[in-house]
């Protein structure tokens, strides 16, 4: 634990109480603003990222930009300051508990907390979002409640800091995995809807008392972001009402284009439901028809007619240890996806069926031999626990046949 910095004035302003906080990149600490008598928390940067000039500049520069915020739901920036001694953000202290402590102490919150929570959230991450500044790690740790009921959202863009270049990590440094968007463990570019997709995994998580998707390990859970369909909430709390259901799974949709496009679309559905707890709305019902197509397309000649609309389902997920990555609040080892592209030609079916090899195990360069008849893009995820360069899962998984096709 850091305690360097405690009983010292900083800057011949800020005496330092206590610490209060410790994290992958930073420690923060309780202090007293001399300059207004109030007390303040000091973020510092940890000096081991010190020479690292994207993260420092980052890390000012948004700063900045957040300083610019003004929203009573938002933690407001009062100073930021980059020396040769020193790197630090200074932020109102936040006397409460976070909305991951009240969860865990309430077990499961009535859907009127968390519309009440939600919208909240929905509003200050909105005008985030119109001044032109993504969170990127939207979780329950992040956000402050005080009092009086008063809710703050902390830690903006400390998510884009994630370009230091570590070697190593651990699950705590990784802790946003289980409310960090699909787009964002795949390396993509990240927009609004990825705060949107954290924002409805904190709604799952406020009404059932449970996380959609948990595993033993933060890559694990970072696969199923990406490749697993989440229960309904309902199926776990059955007197959670369907329009409010709706709501969080079209916040968790997979794809960002299906998702609510705007925390202010998010927001209309919330207030319309507050409105009319019995509202149910008109969307999610094509996406359930789609799934029952892909269940049966494998198993019915039926279904032939619609194939080219569900084609896309189809593939092969070879996960491979690759390389450093920048989608975790703390920089992860990365991973290669080879999705390989069973339908996507109609001229397959005049090529042999072949049993789908087990890849898992193998290194890369025996994985592209192994599948020297198949086509393969590739994609990222990431592993902190396999060698670099070895497969450590598929998707699907053997046995299974398909279509060999010609390079």
């Amino acid at each position: 634990m850091d305690n360097s910095y405690i009983g010292k004035r900083v800057d011949n302003r800020y005496d330092v109480i206590s610490l209060i906080g410790v994290g992958g990149m930073s420690n923060v600490y309780k202090a007293i603003d001399n300059a207004t008598g109030n007390t303040v928390a000091i973020k510092f940067l940890k000096q081991e990222f010190f020479e690292n000039e994207e993260l420092v500049r980052r890390f000012k520069n948004e700063s900045k930009a957040i300083s610019l915020l003004d929203n009573p739901n938002i933690i407001k920036v009062v100073d930021v300051n980059i020396n040769d001694r020193e790197k630090y953000i200074v932020v109102e202290y936040i006397d409460g508990i976070t909305l991951k402590e009240y969860i865990d102490n309430r077990k499961v919150l009535t859907w009127q907390e968390t519309v009440q929570f939600t919208g909240t959230i929905l509003s200050a991450i909105g005008h985030a979002h119109d001044n032109g500044i993504i969170h990127r790690d939207m979780k329950p740790q992040n956000i402050m409640l005080l009092r009086d009921g008063t809710i703050k959202i902390m830690d903006f863009g400390i998510a884009r800091l994630s370009t230091a270049n570590q070697k190593t990590v651990t699950d705590k440094a990784i802790g946003s995995v289980h409310y960090i968007s699909p787009e964002q463990v795949r390396g993509k570019n990240s927009d609004g809807r990825s705060d949107l997709y954290s924002i409805g995994i904190m709604m799952y998580e406020m009404l059932t008392g449970t996380l959609p998707f948990v595993s033993d390990t933060a890559v694990s859970v970072a696969m199923k972001q990406v490749q697993d369909t989440a229960r309904k909430p309902s199926e776990i709390v059955p007197s959670i009402p369907q329009g409010l259901e709706q709501i969080v799974m079209k916040a968790i949709e997979k794809n960002a284009n299906d998702r609510y496009q705007t925390a202010a679309e998010m927001y209309h559905d919330l207030y319309a439901f507050r409105t009319n707890p019995a509202i149910v709305f008109p969307y999610g019902v094509e996406t359930e028809k789609t799934q029952a197509v892909t269940v049966k397309k494998e198993t019915t000649n039926k279904v032939k007619a619609k194939k080219t609309k569900v084609k896309k389902k189809i593939g092969l997920t070879l996960p491979v240890m690759a390389g450093i990555s920048a989608a975790f609040a703390v920089s992860c080892l990365v991973a290669v996806f080879f999705i390989f592209k069973l339908s996507g030609n109609p001229l397959l079916t005049k090529y042999e069926d072949v049993n789908l090899p087990n890849f898992v195990g193998m290194t890369e360069q025996e994985a592209k031999s192994a599948a020297a008849s198949l086509n393969f893009d590739i994609e990222y995820a990431y592993s902190t626990q396999y060698a670099e360069g070895v497969v450590f899962a598929q998707v699907p998984k053997p046995p299974k046949t398909i279509k060999e096709t010609v390079q």
